[in-house]
């Protein structure tokens, strides 16, 4: 062989090792980053990974899932539902992934107010009978009830309290606006006790059974509350039996307090959960007149105030006068993250707020509907 053919041989090699793609970001580095509360480097990686060339479908099926959630956590609502369809209409995601995917682009549709949608997403996740189904139940009965579908609602409420997956005290709350709408006052504080029971922070729930008469007065242990399907509904449909006794919250020497309000030394204004919703609050629909900043989102709320503090410091006086907010929101199959927000002051903008904090090396991004 010539030399010269050697050269161009070798040149050939080089010239194809410089174009071959990095290595694909595996799922577990995004799914690492959403672990630890970091929606932007899950969103990121995400990105990286999907330009890459030929990807495996189910791979590219799962990114696009994770990133939609990476999406919706950071606010980007518009963003996440293009993802997570896409990822749905993939038919590359594996039942579990598949039923996230339904379950939180019923949400997003709920939230867009386009609730025959959400239904059909939520009948998706009901019918798979997965880790999801008690939220599915629990956020379809939200919709019946809003329609006034009362009954509807009870049994969904119902059935969630013996699906797998479900935070009952969502269930409960439920139960006691149903319990409240048909005037038995009595059983609706009953509920709503035992929604506070399990989730003291329930602030929706405090607020309910403060306006029906408080906390229930102790109660005989063998006295059960006793809710049946209604005769005309399938029971079937909910996997229940005849009938599901609830028995109220255990009587104590002391009388429940209600929910514990935000000390008046904190800087962080509380926020009411979400009616019914066990998971994505609401906030955006109220701060989508823009002003509104999201600094990140974490783990827990401990850590999102020792975020607030270090910012605050690292900022240097860029978020003097700002109020923060912390916001939870579940995704499914993820569990829980605090969102950690403020809102502009009079004569500033989001961008200015932003501009200023990434001067200083610091996450921030407008929160956009």
């Amino acid at each position: 062989m010539r030399k010269t053919e050697l050269i161009l041989i070798l040149a050939g090699i080089l010239l194809a090792g410089a174009a071959a793609p990095p290595p694909v970001t595996t799922i577990a580095q995004v799914l690492a980053a959403l672990d630890r509360g970091d929606a932007q480097a899950a969103q990121s990686l995400s990105d990286t990974a999907l330009q890459q060339g030929e990807l495996d479908a189910r791979i590219r099926a799962s990114l696009l899932l994770y990133r939609g959630l990476a999406s919706e956590l950071l606010g980007a609502h518009e963003a996440a539902l293009g993802d997570l369809t896409r990822a749905i209409e993939s038919r590359a995601l594996p039942s579990e992934e598949l039923g996230q995917a339904y379950l939180q682009r019923g949400f997003l549709r709920e939230g867009q107010g386009l609730l025959d949608e959400a239904i059909s997403d939520y009948d998706v996740v009901i019918a798979q009978k997965g880790y999801s189904t008690a939220t599915a139940f629990n956020n379809r009965g939200n919709i019946y009830f809003r329609r006034n579908r009362v009954m509807d609602a009870q049994r969904d409420y119902l059935a969630a309290l013996a699906a797998e997956g479900g935070q009952s005290q969502y269930s409960y709350y439920g139960l006691g606006r149903v319990a409240e709408s048909e005037g038995d006052k009595r059983a609706a504080r009953d509920f709503y006790a035992k929604a506070l029971a399990l989730d003291a922070g329930y602030a929706t729930a405090s607020e309910r059974l403060a306006a029906v008469g408080g906390p229930p007065a102790a109660a005989d242990p063998a006295e059960r509350i006793v809710l049946r399907p209604p005769v005309a509904g399938d029971a079937s449909k909910t996997g229940l039996g005849d009938a599901i006794a609830l028995r109220p919250p255990s009587p104590k020497k002391d009388k429940p307090s209600e929910a514990p309000a935000v000390p008046p030394q904190s800087p962080f204004m509380p926020v009411n959960a979400s009616m019914l919703r066990p998971a994505l609050d609401q906030s955006d629909v109220r701060a989508a007149a823009g002003g509104e900043v999201q600094l990140g989102a974490w783990r827990s709320t401990e850590e999102a105030r020792a975020a607030w503090d270090q910012a605050k410091v690292r900022a240097q006086g860029a978020l003097d006068g700002l109020t923060p907010q912390i916001l939870a929101a579940e995704l499914p199959g993820k569990g829980r993250y605090f969102r950690l927000r403020v809102r502009s002051g009079p004569g500033q903008s989001g961008a200015r707020i932003c501009a200023r904090l990434t001067a200083k090396a610091l996450d921030c991004f407008v929160v956009r509907g």
